[in-house]
């Protein structure tokens, strides 16, 4: 079987809202993630299995901006994770 699932995370605030308007807040963007889980049976027993997480190596974006921030100012931290392979052999006795 194999089988694809698809996760999106919203953005969120990661810092609480003070009372001072103007200070800049910290934000995370949405981010989808894809992964894929594949089995092949050998035999009654035997099976063979992979998963891979985040297939499309999608990037987080860190925001830190006030209403006073220029748009090419607003990034300020980006995270690369990359894709996480899995690869394994499954048996029943």
């Amino acid at each position: 079987y194999a089988r694809v699932n698809w996760n999106q995370r919203p953005g969120d605030l990661l810092e609480p809202i003070g009372t001072d308007p103007t200070a800049p807040k910290s934000w995370s963007t949405t981010r989808t993630m894809v992964s894929l889980d594949v089995e092949y049976r050998l035999s009654r027993r035997f099976s063979v299995y992979g998963t891979a997480n985040n297939l499309t190596d999608a990037p987080e974006f860190g925001r830190r901006f006030s209403p006073s921030t220029p748009a090419y100012a607003r990034i300020n931290g980006v995270s690369v994770y990359g894709t996480d392979f899995t690869v394994g052999l499954k048996g029943s006795f």
